[in-house]
């Protein structure tokens, strides 16, 4: 919005464009240092729970397996 607003009233003076986006870019860094940290903790902690989370799956999808392979299974669904 800001650009838009730059380039209709300004558009003449490219040093007005300039200093505009020195300064965006300027004040973007602040949050981006300040998030960083937070950001790269949460990638982690979540691939990690994810990680959790599927080999509890594949456990329970193993014992699963075993259940209905079993010798006591099989016969009562004969039955």
């Amino acid at each position: 919005m800001e650009k838009i607003i730059i380039i209709s009233f300004w558009s003449g003076d490219p040093t007005i464009s300039g200093e505009f986006s020195l300064v965006s870019h300027i004040g973007a860094l602040v949050p981006r240092f300040i998030y960083s940290p937070i950001e790269d903790v949460s990638f982690n902690l979540f691939s990690k729970m994810a990680a959790d989370k599927n080999e509890k799956s594949k456990i329970s999808n193993e014992e699963e397996l075993k259940l209905i392979d079993s010798p006591t299974h099989n016969d009562s669904i004969r039955s």
